[in-house]
């Protein structure tokens, strides 16, 4: 897979055969009568569920592995009792559940000048952030840079969920956002993959947000929520790396 890193000609039948046509994983977090798999009904723990799937997974590439974990990370918030958003949930569940290709999702937390710091909430607070969000009528409007964020360089079919500030600069939890965008929504402008040093089936590269606009509503949880949530999600990744 290594030498696969621009085209991923050998990458994607494998996603695909795990996203879509043997393991359905695009649809574990959606429920079953939005066309979903409803794991976070499951009478026992999914996320142990889940776990066993993903460590099965990395005993054969380590990096379809991140990649496979994060294309669902961003549905988490959303998607895992208790935090059930239904109307984001059937908003999303086409672009996921019927289509026949794999549509990998991405949290785009990362940027040029503080790196995952981003992700060290209760030390950093959120100061680092300069992607920001202005909430300008019904719709917010973003402009930012996001640097390697898992499944970028063109992989990221499905949403973004992007980390902003409301007030550059404030440590205060109540600016801290998680909004999604979906990743064809005008202004969103995706860099070419790099070859990197291993880890070829997980794309890296930058995203540019210019002027994007989503309604506010794809704002879940909102003031105070989406940093109180951010934290138990930035550790479910470490838990999954």
């Amino acid at each position: 897979f290594d030498e696969d890193w621009l085209d991923h000609k050998y990458v994607e039948p494998i996603m695909k055969d795990i996203f879509v046509d043997k393991g359905s994983l695009q649809k574990v977090l959606f429920p079953i009568e939005l066309g979903g798999l409803s794991f976070n009904y499951l009478e026992y723990r999914p996320g142990a569920l889940m776990a066993r799937i993903f460590e099965e997974i990395g005993r054969g590439d380590t990096a379809i592995d991140v990649a496979a974990g994060v294309a669902l990370w961003p549905l988490s918030i959303i998607g895992i009792e208790p935090l059930i958003k239904m109307d984001l949930l059937e908003e999303l569940a086409p672009m996921y559940c019927e289509t026949e290709e794999p549509v990998f999702g991405m949290f785009a937390m990362t940027e040029p000048q503080g790196g995952s710091d981003i992700e060290n909430v209760d030390h950093v607070r959120g100061r680092t952030i300069k992607t920001v969000a202005r909430l300008e009528g019904d719709e917010w409007a973003i402009n930012g840079h996001k640097l390697w964020p898992t499944n970028s360089g063109g992989a990221t079919k499905g949403v973004m969920a992007v980390i902003c500030t409301t007030k550059p600069g404030s440590t205060d939890p109540k600016d801290f956002a998680i909004i999604y965008v979906p990743a064809k929504t005008k202004g969103v402008r995706q860099g070419a993959p790099y070859k990197k040093a291993g880890m070829a089936a997980d794309k890296n590269s930058d995203i540019w947000f210019e002027d994007v606009r989503v309604p506010k509503e794809y704002r879940p949880w909102g003031p105070g929520l989406d940093a109180e949530y951010f934290r138990a999600i930035a550790s479910w990744g470490s838990f999954g790396s």
